[in-house]
């Protein structure tokens, strides 16, 4: 998942490759929980010694189903990348989405902080009422990257944007709770993604794969990646 990057040697401000290479010094996943309350987990991260910097990849919470109107399904939450620069071991503070209740409740954002200020967020998605959850992005989502959250339907919660596309994927959304189509390879060549982070409440309690009710906003998750030089 990491050759195209562990692959590349590092480059200095002046342009000049150097001698050393980039390597991944730790990865961290960060999870939230099915659990409504509290509505987010909170962490606090401490880059590993000779860290430089940090790509966070963060997939928000889905929105919930409003359990009393039968069309009522949730969007899937937004994902977003950011590079972000880590001054010496200045730790990071990851709010990660729990999931959305099921009164229509939107999704909770996952962001990273650093220094007090929110430098990556991944906004969270909107609940369902009257009418499905519509898609994102959400206008608070900041990154380098940001790949929105698709709407609900009336037959199923939408998926979260996901890395999927990106050449080093850690397989992070882009999954619904119940649609095949979009279900991972049972031959080994998919990883499996139990429960679905991001995705939006559906419309049964039983649709899964999850653990709590299915009709919530699927919680969202946080990977923090750490290099001792610039990735790319």
């Amino acid at each position: 998942m990491t050759q195209g990057i562990l692959g590349l040697r590092g480059q200095g401000m002046d342009g000049r490759k150097n001698a050393s290479r980039v390597t991944l010094l730790r990865r961290d996943w960060l999870y939230g929980i099915e659990d409504v309350s509290p509505v987010a987990q909170s962490y606090t991260v401490t880059p590993p010694p000779g860290a430089l910097y940090c790509v966070a990849r963060l997939v928000a919470g889905g929105g919930g189903r409003d359990a009393s109107i039968s069309t009522s399904t949730g969007a899937g939450g937004d994902y977003a990348r950011k590079l972000i620069r880590v001054p010496g071991q200045t730790p990071l503070a990851v709010s990660v989405s729990n999931a959305a209740n099921l009164d229509g409740s939107d999704g909770q954002d996952t962001t990273v902080s650093l220094g007090g200020v929110v430098v990556c967020r991944a906004g969270g998605g909107e609940g369902g009422g009257a009418s499905p959850g519509a898609a994102g992005p959400r206008a608070q989502s900041l990154g380098d990257v940001i790949r929105g959250g698709e709407a609900g339907t009336s037959t199923t919660g939408g998926a979260s944007g996901s890395d999927i596309d990106d050449p080093d994927t850690l397989w992070l959304g882009g999954f619904t709770k119940t649609s095949p189509a979009t279900a991972p390879a049972s031959d080994g060549t998919e990883p499996p993604v139990l429960p679905v982070y991001g995705s939006g409440g559906a419309p049964g309690s039983s649709d899964g794969p999850f653990v709590g009710d299915g009709r919530q906003g699927s919680p969202g998750v946080a990977v923090l990646e750490f290099y001792n030089l610039k990735p790319y």
